[in-house]
């Protein structure tokens, strides 16, 4: 007679990988896994690293768990595992390097690295994963550049975001990185809401982050998809909007600034607003000038700030033209000089020749606009002189706001 075969423990199988049920974690919606759960990451963590694999189940989860360095939380599919939390106080806390997050449904739990002294962040991922209703935001992470040992920024991809709490916070990533770029991709944001509430689902500070192919479907509420204090390229996004005020990107700064390209989708009984804030610094790649409503509302803002101290003409700003028609340009110049008289010049030459030329003195601001007619390939310079070397000309911002409106025309900054 044949004896039964006993199938072998994963982390007999695939050396760093650990079946939670192979160690009596229970997946059942009642047994409260959260101090074994905490002692196999400890365990992990130990030997340098490694993986929890969770089978079909939800796993209760009685209280926040500290994640830690090299240890990757992985599901069989996010449809049938699901991490359920007990209260709103409870979170994964991912302070911390190399940490992958994988197919899960997340019930009344959150992931969260909110103290920035502590915060890591260095090649987490988080995806494949469903997040339900929440009190507070379902990730909210503070990244730290220097603690991050140079590892690639935060990635959240292949995730869906579900109703927020009627009651509370509506923000579903909120997110403060230092000196690391996130990228968030391939996500979905699904959400409902009392008529009036106002939300963002995303909400971004810090360095730099990349969105692509976002799916944004929102009903009642005013309601923003990202709002943002730090720069942000957002690359395709599709929307079906329903009722109240719904915003693209809200631009949170005047120093910073958005790129926007190839959004699209469906609106019913809703104002619908590509940006705000300061809209003025939107670059929108595919089709300028919001769709030739309000011309002045958007802009390409070359936002890089340059200063001379030379008493000749040095430039300080160039970018080329890539339509035909008149293009209004915006030139903000000041200067940083102590002594009365003193006096910084700018001027805009078009392919060598001048345009404009203005003055101004002390440490008054001026603003210009100058309208000028262009041809394909024209090579516009920015120039700046002091009347004194040794105290610096600055040129704050220039924003070129467009006349002709057409898909497709865009500006090649060259320096």
């Amino acid at each position: 007679m044949w004896s039964a075969i006993v199938p072998s423990k994963l982390e007999n199988v695939m050396p760093g990988w650990i079946n939670v049920a192979d160690r009596g974690i229970i997946g059942d919606g009642v047994t409260d896994v959260r101090t074994a759960l905490r002692d196999l990451i400890n365990e992990l963590n130990s030997k340098g690293g490694g993986v929890l694999y969770f089978p079909p189940g939800t796993y209760k989860i009685g209280g926040s768990i500290n994640l830690a360095d090299n240890v990757s939380l992985v599901g069989a599919d996010r449809n049938t595992v699901t991490l359920k939390g007990t209260a709103t106080t409870t979170y994964l806390q991912a302070n911390v390097n190399n940490c992958r997050i994988a197919n899960f449904t997340f019930d009344w739990l959150r992931i969260a690295a909110t103290s920035m002294i502590d915060a890591k962040g260095g090649n987490v991922v988080i995806e494949n994963c469903k997040f339900l209703d929440h009190y507070y935001p379902n990730i909210e992470l503070c990244v730290n550049g220097s603690r991050s040992m140079f590892n690639p920024g935060p990635v959240i991809r292949n995730c869906v975001f579900y109703r927020a709490n009627f009651y509370n916070t509506l923000t579903k990533i909120a997110i403060t990185a230092e000196e690391v770029p996130v990228l968030i991709e391939n996500c979905d944001f699904v959400n409902s809401a009392f008529s009036g509430r106002t939300w963002a689902e995303i909400s971004l500070s810090g360095y730099h982050f990349t969105l692509r192919n976002l799916r944004w479907r929102s009903w009642a509420g005013n309601a923003t998809l990202v709002d943002t204090s730090a720069p942000v390229t957002i690359d395709r996004v599709w929307y079906y909007l329903f009722y109240d005020t719904k915003t693209i990107v809200n631009i949170g700064s005047p120093s910073i600034y958005v790129i926007l390209t190839g959004e699209n989708g469906y609106k019913s009984d809703c104002t619908f607003n590509l940006a705000t804030g300061y809209p003025q610094n939107l670059i929108k790649l595919d089709e300028f000038a919001w769709r030739g409503r309000n011309p002045d509302g958007a802009s390409l803002r070359l936002p890089t700030q340059r200063s001379t101290t030379s008493t000749s003409y040095v430039t300080l700003k160039k970018f080329r033209t890539t339509i035909s028609g008149e293009i209004r340009v915006k030139a903000q110049f000041g200067n940083t000089g102590q002594e009365p008289g003193y006096q910084v010049f700018i001027r805009v030459l078009k392919n060598g020749n001048q345009v404009y030329e203005a003055s101004t003195e002390m440490n008054f601001d001026s603003t210009a606009d100058i309208d000028i007619p262009c041809s394909r390939g024209d090579l516009i310079e920015f120039q700046g002189r002091t009347t004194s070397a040794g105290y610096p000309m600055n040129l704050y911002q220039v924003m070129v706001y467009y006349i002709p409106i057409r898909a497709g025309d865009f500006y090649e900054v060259t320096d």
